[in-house]
């Protein structure tokens, strides 16, 4: 054994199984980043944890092996971390590691400049070059070459590698959770749910404890009978495969197999907190005793093995023993039949799949492929007669198994995750009436509060019992240890009554609020104020094998909120869960555990009150019959009139007294609380009641802050002024004062959107117009212009409804927009449909989210259409139609004038000629792409890439019956012939490469990437050039697309503005704004640097029917 290196003086086993490696490794500190830059070599960094498999391969292979010792040990500062302890660290590099490889895991090996940014990162690699993946050694020297040769081009992956980190925790603006969000998460759950064999996704199989618990949420709110199936048939299947321990109780970590059947042994603290949890909730919904027993086994598994005598709970158990992975888990047939007898052995081994060649190489994985009344019948026997067996069989098994070798014990204590386990013992002895698990949960409590206590009332995040009884608690907390431990308080506190740990848990949360809280809209950092600094800080929502941080953390401050009466703790909670509100939108099922607080802040919770002594027996069964309850998001409350701390402050057990001396439970909603109850039968019926009312009442989604008001007459002229805009480009609205060349927000790209509103409220461009797909762009931005000082109601904001849209969808469109109200909404309409859209227009104004109304036409505005319009009327005043040079009629609008209609002239830019949209702008105007190759050379180049694949890879597909239909594959050279016919403008090659080639091309070429053996090389080789191939071909269409656009616009442009083509803008927007009865236009925009085109126009250009007609005849025909 060599000898200890500086990892001999930690506390975490990983760091410990390392100690005696020939490898100079340095714990991660100021030690060895500054040995980094002093002998600028790079660092070599390895996170991995103690129960980690691969781990220890790759400790076998590469850090016990000399040569690769050396290589390190003189190129590099080689940094050893255990994730458990370093959360930190570990959610930076894994960021880094998978924008460079796609996929991480553990052991993760990241190379650092000095600096400690990233240039390189993967994860296991084999001492020598195998399984696909390059040798560890072969990569050490390629770095060590690099880095002395080339260390400009390391510098420069390391910037972008590390600027690609920084933007993943980059801060989004805040956006609220629209009500349908757990429906839309409880919609992906249903698409990947396996109904065979339970779970979600394929192999391998991980435990999904949010997803259950949001399904049994959903379930319990919706009365979906879909999400109760999932939750029962996977439960059902987890505790029936070999991932659960039948023997000795707990869950491993994952199933490499869709059947549950082969796990990754390793035994986490973190999944069994929560899927215990899970299945004594899913026992309150079905009462289901396999569910009870499974969380019973859990538990108790969790006291005899993983809980200290000091109280705190142990991390993990290793995957291996005896370096074998599994090895302490496994039988032979003989095995079974030398501990139990013929009989017994022969029911056990029917019951668990033990058979003479073994299930799992050669071995036997205990599992039930079959339910027990299946066993049982084919056995011949009773139910009852095999569940006697196995009842008396496992304790013989299991003293049996005591005897060999165990897996390591990694007996850290992590504050985190034994809040977890608090939080689940707690509420599970409440709720199966198991008190020795409610003091499980107070010793391990007493432990994290006590010894890990630094002396400036934080948290530190470990601790550890050395050799000798002496204890080390060292790191700093992280968000997670101050979230899951106040949250897991809660529960304590839930579970007993006793006010200490409400105390705890508030005074956590406040010191959680200080060091970890950012700015207003910004949630939890993971790192407090004062924590080490690292390449970046980072925040994040997303739920990963642990509930999101921010998450935990937001609901401790809502469950807190009710039980201390503090509403600022639930606003920093709900500003928590809006700062993700983006992702939450976009993945709405990773962010399940934010979706809990959603619901717990938006529908009003069932608050429970229970006032009784220990000694009184009717308290026993009352609090039994709530036990049973299932009841989402329960706030509960405990009074014992006896207790010397009855005077202790709480909102719920104000006034709450006893009941004729009896125990009384108050169930109360809404502020409002019911007549006491003294019975189990009254209080059923008091939730049956309170949960009916849930149901009825439940709200929509959390909403952003909205900035109020709207346009006043005084800030737009403000705006106006500073801008230096014209009175006479300018025209009132009611009384505001507006540009009448108002900008329609129609980019693609939402920051450029967001850059195009920037720019319009810069240019005095104040009338706005947006549909409901641009309204993010507008709550990204409008915050930020309110602060620069332009303020809310210096923009007339017109909302342009695509489709139909009731005050449900525009409220939902304003949330996205953070605006409480629009000036004005536009609906579309036909002109069949005039009075069904009028009555709609009419219901929006009414609901207070906008101050007018219009209707908006997809066509122009003839005589037919202006007389079915008749008079305005009321609050819907307003007409949005296409008028231009190429097409509308000025003698219809007009009439409208007439009738009382305000016309907003859409199109004033872009006109219709035949099948092609004209650009009626000086062509000189017009963004061009870069020159380059014609459209038919690359279309040519694209197409020889093509009949390379055929011939060299889809031939041999075909052959192989891949499921890949290699013929429906990379097909692209004639997919751009087809485009250049079809599409008008560089925004529709915009659209077109962002909503059809970009997402298709990915999708074929990952799956192509996915083909192994010889077949890979060739795709790898074909993949980066056919992508190259795509780009110029993409680009050759910009430019044909682009060049005919401007001739089209050069013909109209000599028409409109004979004298001088270049201001055939001018005339054309001039025209139309000269017309009668039009009030402004709404220019469509995609870029800011269009803007200048509708700035200004002809204030004397000629009439709209004179001008119009020459172009009219000036265009082709076809």
């Amino acid at each position: 054994m060599a000898s200890a290196n500086r990892l001999a003086n930690e506390t975490s086993p990983y760091l410990l199984q390392h100690a005696h490696n020939p490898v100079d490794w340095h714990p991660w500190g100021k030690e060895a980043l500054e040995k980094a830059q002093r002998e600028d070599k790079p660092i070599f960094l390895s996170i991995g944890y103690a129960a980690c498999h691969w781990c220890h391969v790759m400790e076998r292979e590469s850090f016990e092996d000399e040569e690769v010792a050396r290589v390190l040990n003189d190129k590099f500062i080689s940094i050893k971390v255990d994730r458990e302890e370093r959360p930190d660290i570990d959610a930076i590099y894994m960021t880094a590691t998978v924008a460079m490889s796609g996929s991480g895991g553990w052991p993760m090996s990241v190379f650092l400049t000095p600096e400690q940014k990233p240039f390189f990162a993967g994860t296991y690699f084999p001492k020598s070059s195998r399984y696909g993946r390059p040798g560890f050694l072969q990569l050490l020297e390629k770095i060590s070459e690099v880095w002395s040769k080339d260390r400009a081009q390391l510098a420069r992956q390391a910037d972008e590698l590390t600027g690609a980190v920084a933007a993943e925790a980059a801060k989004e603006t805040p956006r609220g959770i629209e009500a349908e969000a757990e429906d839309k998460a409880v919609a992906q759950l249903a698409r990947s749910f396996d109904p065979e064999w339970g779970g979600f996704g394929n192999a391998p199989k991980f435990p999904a404890p949010f997803a259950l618990s949001t399904l049994l949420r959903h379930h319990a709110k919706a009365g979906d009978d879909l999400s109760l199936k999932m939750v029962k048939v996977t439960l059902d299947r987890m505790f029936r495969g070999g991932m659960y321990d039948h023997i000795g109780g707990g869950f491993a970590r994952y199933s490499t197999d869709e059947r549950w059947l082969v796990p990754h042994f390793e035994k986490m603290l973190y999944d069994n907190a929560q899927l215990a949890r899970v299945y004594v909730e899913a026992w309150q919904v079905t009462g289901d005793p396999e569910l009870r027993a499974v969380a019973t086994e859990t538990l108790d598994y969790i006291l005899r093995e993983m809980q200290g005598a000091h109280g705190g709970y142990f991390s993990a158990t290793d995957a291996d023993s005896e370096g074998v992975e599994g090895k302490f888990f496994v039988w032979t047939l003989r095995e079974i039949e030398d501990l139990l007898g013929e009989a017994d052995a022969a029911v056990f081994a029917a019951a668990y799949d033990i058979t003479e060649e073994g299930n799992w190489e050669g071995h036997n994985i205990a599992w039930q492929p079959e339910p027990l009344a299946d066993v049982a019948k084919g056995l011949g026997k009773s139910l009852d007669d095999v569940r006697a067996v196995i009842a008396r069989s496992k304790p013989i098994l299991y003293e049996a198994r005591k005897k060999r070798v165990p897996p390591l014990l990694d007996d850290k204590v992590l504050a985190s995750w034994n809040g977890l386990m608090i939080g689940t013992m707690a509420f599970a002895g409440r709720v199966l009436g198991e008190a020795r698990w409610i003091e499980s949960a107070k010793r391990a409590a007493a432990a994290v509060l006590g010894r890990l206590a630094r002396p400036d009332g934080g948290l530190y995040r470990t601790f550890r019992a050395g050799k000798n009884g002496e204890e080390k608690a060292h790191i700093d907390g992280f968000l997670e240890d101050y979230a899951f431990m106040a949250d897991a308080l809660v529960d304590l506190f839930e579970s007993t009554g006793e006010r200490e740990h409400l105390s705890s848990a508030v005074r956590l949360a406040e010191r959680m609020i200080l060091d970890f809280g950012g700015e207003e809209d910004e949630g939890f950092f993971t790192t407090s104020k004062s924590g080490e600094a690292l390449v970046v800080r980072m925040h994040e929502g997303q739920d990963n094998a642990t509930p999101s941080a921010n998450a935990v953390a937001a609901r401790a401050l809502v469950r807190l909120a009710a039980h201390a009466d503090r509403d600022d703790l639930r606003d920093i909670a709900e500003r928590a869960i809006r700062a993700h509100g983006r992702g939450i939108a976009r993945q709405p099922r990773a962010f399940l555990t934010s979706l809990d607080v959603v619901s717990r802040s938006v529908t009003p919770p069932i608050e429970v009150a229970i006032v009784g002594s220990p000694d009184d027996p009717g308290l026993a069964a009352l609090e039994a019959a709530l036990a049973r309850r299932y009841v989402p998001g329960l706030v509960l409350a405990k009074l014992d009139p006896k207790s010397e701390r009855r005077s202790l402050p709480h909102p719920l057990l104000e006034g709450k007294t006893l009941v004729d001396g009896k125990a009384a439970v108050y169930v109360c909603r809404n502020y409002a609380c019911s007549l006491p109850v003294t019975t189990p039968e009254a209080l059923n019926g008091e939730l049956d009641a309170a949960l009916g009312r849930a149901k009825t009442e439940q709200k929509g989604g959390l909403s952003a802050a909205a900035l109020p008001g709207r346009a006043t007459a005084a800030s737009a002229r403000a705006l106006l002024d500073r801008a230096k805009i014209a009175a006479e480009l300018t025209t009132t609205i009611g009384d505001v004062p507006v540009h009448r060349a108002g900008v329609l927000i129609a980019s693609y790209r939402e920051a450029e959107a967001a850059t195009l509103l920037t720019a319009a409220a810069s240019r005095g461009r104040n009338l706005i117009a947006f549909d409901p797909e641009r309204a993010e762009a507008l709550g990204d931005t409008l915050p930020r212009l309110a602060e620069t000082g332009t303020g809310r109601d210096a923009l007339f904001l017109v909302l342009a409804a695509t489709e139909e849209i009731d005050p449900k969808g525009l409220g939902a469109a304003l949330g996205r927009a953070r605006v409480a109200s629009v000036d004005l909404v536009l609906l579309p309409a036909t002109a069949d449909g005039i009075d069904g859209a009028r009555t709609a227009a009419k219901a929006l104004v009414a609901s207070g989210l906008a101050h007018a109304a219009g209707l908006s036409f997809a066509d122009p505005v003839d005589t037919s259409l202006a007389k079915s319009l008749g008079n305005a009327d009321g609050s819907v005043s307003f007409i949005a139609a296409p008028l231009n040079l190429l097409e509308g009629d000025a003698a219809p609008v007009a009439s409208l004038a007439d009738a009382g209609w305000s016309m907003l002239a859409t199109r004033p830019l872009d006109g219709r000629a035949g099948p092609r949209t004209v650009h009626l702008v000086d062509p000189a105007t017009m963004i061009q792409p870069p020159p380059g190759p014609p459209l038919a050379a690359a279309v040519a180049e694209l197409a020889a890439l093509e009949e390379e694949y055929r011939k060299t890879i889809a031939i041999h597909l075909r052959a192989e019956g891949a499921d890949i239909d290699p013929n429906e594959l990379l097909t692209w050279s004639r997919e751009l012939g087809r485009a250049e016919a079809a599409l008008d403008d560089l925004a529709e090659v915009e659209a077109f490469v962002a909503q059809s080639v970009a997402p298709v091309i990915g999708a074929q070429l990952g799956a192509l990437s996915g083909i192994g053996g010889p077949l890979a090389e060739r795709v790898a080789s074909l993949r980066d050039r056919y992508v190259e191939a795509v780009d110029k071909g993409v680009q050759a269409l910009a430019r044909k697309v682009a060049s005919r656009q401007a001739a089209f616009a050069m013909t109209a442009g000599k028409a409109a503005s004979p004298a001088d083509p270049a201001k055939a803008g001018l005339v054309a927007l001039g025209a139309v704004l000269g017309a009668k009865g039009v009030t402004a236009a709404l220019v469509t925009h995609r870029r800011s640097e269009e803007l200048e085109r509708g700035a200004t126009w002809d204030l004397a250009a000629p009439a709209l029917a004179e001008i119009g007609a020459a172009v009219r005849k000036a265009m082709p025909k076809s």
